[in-house]
């Protein structure tokens, strides 16, 4: 699913995927390690397409809200209202299924 449109506010971040990848698979050999755990379903392909829809997610939905965030919540007559564009982040994180994505 497509992350909330949410206008850019100047911060820019671009994961860096394949400094994640090589520490993953090269430097600490996940797939050997989550099969000793019993989680062989945590393919390289799978965990890789995982990280990279997060990357967009964060670039595209988060960042753009990122300095509203700092503003934090404010708790006001028994209601919470959060800084602009975090509710619709937080919907697209949802409907993305991210919520629902189990770890070892």
């Amino acid at each position: 699913a497509a992350a909330a449109a949410v206008p850019r506010r100047g911060l820019v971040y671009k994961a860096r995927l394949q400094e994640l990848f090589f520490q993953l698979n090269e430097v600490h050999n996940y797939p050997a390690h989550y099969a000793k755990l019993g989680f062989e379903e945590a393919t390289p392909d799978t965990v890789q397409n995982i990280i990279q829809e997060c990357a967009k997610f964060v670039e595209n939905a988060l960042i753009p809200i990122y300095k509203e965030g700092d503003d934090g919540c404010i708790f006001q007559d028994g209601e919470v209202t959060t800084p602009k564009g975090w509710k619709e982040a937080y919907q697209a994180f949802c409907e993305a299924g991210w919520p629902g994505l189990s770890m070892p």
